[in-house]
C-alpha cells in the first residue's frame, strides 16, 4: 500500500488540480490511507481505550515519498524531511478541570479564584449533566496520552516534570529530520533554561547545532490574548553539523521590547546579537546546560570573565569545602506541623530576612521541636540507621544560610542571601545550606564556618546575583545556585582573610548570632554596643574588617562596599567590567544624584583595593 500511496502523490505532484487524473489519484489516496491508518491503528488499542479518539497521524501515510522508496521499503537513514518549520502548542499534557469548563464559561480560567470557579462548575454541570461526562472522556484521553508518551520510543528526551506538547513536538520534529535538516519552531522560553528540557539541549547540541536562538517577552504582543510577560523563542538548529555556537539575543524588559513589524530589522543589525560559544554553555551550567539571557556583548563577555576556570558550586572537589543546598518544610504538605501562637521554633521564610541577617519581619509560623525534629531526621535515619537519632546532627541545630526562592531578574536584588540563627527552621521559600553529609560511617560537615561565610560573602556580592539575572524569570531555583562559580579559598589565601571578618562584623550584630561571631573570629561577641569607627574606610586595606559588630548604617555600608569591591577583585574584573555591572542594577543605583554618588563611592572602594590585592596574586 505504501508503494502506492507513494506513486499516487507523485501523479498529484505532477498532474493539474482540475484534471481527471487528480481527482482519481486524489480519491484512490483517501480509500488506500483509510486502509493502512486502520491496520496501523491496531496497536493503538493497548494504549488508548477509544483509539478512535486520538486521531494518530502516521508519517509514512500521508508523506511515502519522505520516508518510503518505490517499492514501499523505508528509506532507513534518507528518510525524513529536509525543513521542519512550526508553532507547536503551549499546553501541559494534564487533566485541566478549570481550562475545560473555560469553554462555556471563560471567567472561570480568566478571572475567578479556586472556590468561585468549583462553584461555577457545578452550576455548569446542573445546566448540562452531560458536560460531565464530556470532562471524564477528555480527562481519561489526556491521562492516556500522557502514559503512551511515557512509554514511546519517539519521546525519550522529555526530561522530568509533566509532559508538555511544546517539548514532544521538539523531539518528534527533530526525529522527523532527515541528517543535515533544520528545524525552526517557536516555543516557550523555558525550552532553553529549564532543567526539565536539558535533554531536549542536549540532542539539538550533541546530535546537530543550534543555529539561532532568539528570545523576547510578549510585551509588544506577538500573540494576542497571552499575558505581556510570557516569553517565547525562535529556535533553529542544524541536524548532524556541529558547529562552535551560535547567534541569540534576549529582549524582554519593556524599555526594550521588540514590535512584530520591528523584528526582521531588529535581527539583520548585527548590533543586537550575541554570538555565544557551545563551550560557554556546559561551562556557564554545567549541569542543566541551561542558556543564560546575556543582554549585550558585554554582559557576555563579563560572564566569562567571571567563570575563567573557577569550579561551580555543583562541583565535588576532593580535599576541600564543596556545599549541598535544601529546603525544609512545605507550606502546604507540612502544614499539619505548624502553629501560629508561638510554641516551639520558628520558621523562617524567604521574607523575614534580607541580606547580613538584617531582620526584615518577624516570623508567624511556629513548630513544635520534637515534631520538626521527627520530619527532619527520618530521611538521614535511612542513611544511617546504626547511628542514635541524639547523634544525628541536624541542620535547624546550627547556623546557616540560605537565599530567597521568590525573586525576578528585574528586581532591586535576585540573589538575596542571609544567615539564619541556630535553632530555627526554615520554609521552603528559603534554600539553605545542609550542613553534614554521611560519609558511611559519621556524619562530617560539608564546610568549617568561615568557609560557608566566605561562600556566603561571595553569593551577596553584586557579581554573582549579576550571574543569576540572567538565568532566572520569577525564582532561584537549587540548580541555578549550583551553576555559580566560586574558587575554594580557604583560611591563608588574602581574599578569604579579608572578606571573612567584613562578613561577620555586617551578620553578627544581635546575640542570636552571638556562637557564629565566637566560631569565625575566635573572641567572645561584645554585650554592649559597639562604638562606630570615626573613619569608615581607616585602615580598611590593611585588614580593617577585623573590628566590632557593625551597628552603624554609614559603617555597614562601607563593609558591603569592601566586600563588593574584593569579590570584584577576587574574579579579576577591570573597573570598566565592574562599572558595567554595577549599571545592572538599576533600582540599587538609579540614574540621579544619590544613586550616581552610591555608585562612584562603590566604584572608589574598588580603586582603593587595586593596588593592593595586586600583590595578591590570581586566584
Amino acid at each position: 500500500m505504501l508503494a502506492e500511496l507513494r506513486r499516487l502523490r507523485g501523479v498529484l505532484t505532477a498532474a493539474a488540480h482540475t484534471s481527471k487524473e487528480y481527482k482519481a489519484a486524489q480519491g484512490r489516496i483517501s480509500e488506500l490511507a483509510a486502509e493502512t491508518r486502520a491496520a496501523l491503528d491496531e496497536p493503538l488499542g493497548e494504549h488508548f481505550s477509544d483509539a478512535g479518539l486520538v486521531r494518530a497521524l502516521h508519517w509514512a501515510v500521508e508523506f511515502p515519498e519522505a520516508f518510503v522508496d518505490e517499492g514501499g521499503q523505508p528509506l532507513g537513514e534518507a528518510a525524513g524531511f529536509d525543513v521542519v518549520i512550526g508553532n507547536p502548542p503551549w499546553e501541559i499534557v494534564k487533566p485541566d478541570l478549570r481550562e475545560f469548563y473555560a469553554q462555556f464559561d471563560p471567567e472561570i480560567e480568566s478571572h475567578l479564584n479556586r472556590k468561585d470557579a468549583e462553584k461555577r462548575i457545578k452550576e455548569l454541570q446542573a445546566e448540562d449533566p452531560a458536560r460531565e461526562a464530556l470532562w471524564e472522556i477528555q480527562s481519561r484521553k489526556t491521562e492516556e496520552s500522557a502514559a503512551y508518551y511515557s512509554a514511546s520510543p519517539d519521546y525519550t528526551r522529555q526530561g522530568r516534570g509533566d509532559r508538555a506538547t511544546h517539548k514532544l513536538f521538539m523531539e518528534r520534529a527533530w526525529g522527523l529530520l532527515k541528517d543535515n535538516g533544520r528545524l525552526g519552531y517557536v516555543v516557550p522560553s523555558g525550552i532553553y533554561t529549564d532543567l526539565g528540557t536539558k535533554e531536549l539541549r542536549e540532542m539539538l547540541l550533541n546530535e546537530g547545532s543550534i543555529e539561532y536562538l532568539y528570545s523576547f517577552s510578549n510585551e509588544r504582543f506577538f500573540f494576542t490574548g497571552v499575558d505581556h510577560r510570557f516569553k517565547f523563542a525562535l529556535i533553529g538548529a542544524h541536524k548532524g553539523e556541529q558547529s562552535d555556537g551560535f547567534w541569540a539575543a534576549f529582549r524582554f524588559n519593556p524599555r526594550v521590547a521588540v514590535r512584530s513589524e520591528e523584528l526582521p530589522g531588529f535581527l539583520a543589525d548585527q548590533g543586537n546579537l550575541i554570538y555565544m560559544r557551545r563551550e560557554s554553555i556546559a561551562k556557564f551550567s554545567p549541569d542543566s546546560l541551561g542558556i543564560m539571557e546575556f543582554q549585550t556583548s558585554q554582559d557576555y563577555r563579563a560572564a566569562e570573565r567571571i567563570y575563567a576556570n573557577h569550579p561551580t558550586l555543583s562541583s565535588t572537589i576532593s580535599g576541600t569545602w564543596n556545599v549541598k543546598f535544601t529546603r525544609e518544610f512545605d507550606k502546604t504538605n507540612d502544614r499539619q506541623l505548624f502553629n501560629y501562637s508561638g510554641k516551639g521554633l520558628p520558621v523562617y521564610e524567604g521574607e523575614n530576612f534580607g541580606f547580613y541577617g538584617d531582620a526584615l519581619r518577624p516570623p508567624s509560623i511556629w513548630i513544635e521541636e520534637p515534631k520538626g525534629r521527627t520530619k527532619l531526621l527520618s530521611p538521614l535515619k535511612r542513611q544511617a540507621p546504626e547511628i542514635k537519632d541524639e547523634k544525628i546532627p541536624l541542620d535547624y541545630e546550627h547556623y546557616r544560610f540560605g537565599f530567597r526562592r521568590i525573586a525576578r531578574a528585574t528586581d532591586i536584588r535576585t540573589l538575596i542571601v542571609s544567615y539564619l540563627p541556630s535553632r530555627a527552621f526554615s520554609m521552603y521559600t528559603l534554600t539553605t545550606t545542609v550542613q553534614h553529609y554521611y560519609d558511611g560511617s559519621r556524619f562530617v560537615p560539608f564546610m568549617d564556618r568561615s568557609e560557608e561565610i566566605f561562600l556566603y560573602s561571595c553569593m551577596a556580592s553584586f557579581v554573582l546575583d549579576y550571574l543569576m539575572r540572567f538565568q532566572v524569570s520569577s525564582s532561584v531555583a537549587m540548580f541555578n545556585a549550583y551553576s555559580l562559580p566560586v574558587p575554594r579559598l580557604t583560611k591563608g589565601n588574602p581574599y578569604f582573610d579579608a572578606l571573612i571578618p567584613r562578613a561577620a562584623r555586617l551578620t553578627c550584630t544581635r546575640a542570636e548570632f552571638a556562637g557564629l561571631w565566637k566560631e569565625v573570629m575566635g573572641k567572645k561577641w561584645p554585650t554592649s554596643p559597639p562604638a562606630p569607627l570615626r573613619n569608615y574606610g581607616e585602615g580598611s586595606q590593611l585588614g580593617g574588617g577585623y573590628g566590632p559588630p557593625a551597628i552603624e548604617a554609614g559603617e555597614r555600608q562601607r563593609l558591603r562596599d569592601e566586600i563588593d569591591a574584593l569579590v570584584a577583585h577576587l574574579y579579576g574584573l577591570s573597573r570598566e567590567d565592574f562599572e558595567h555591572i554595577l549599571g545592572t542594577f538599576p533600582l540599587v543605583f538609579p540614574d540621579d544624584a544619590a544613586g550616581r554618588i552610591k555608585k562612584e563611592t562603590l566604584l572608589g572602594v574598588y580603586d582603593e583595593f587595586e593596588g593592593v590585592v595586586k600583590g595578591w596574586g590570581r586566584v
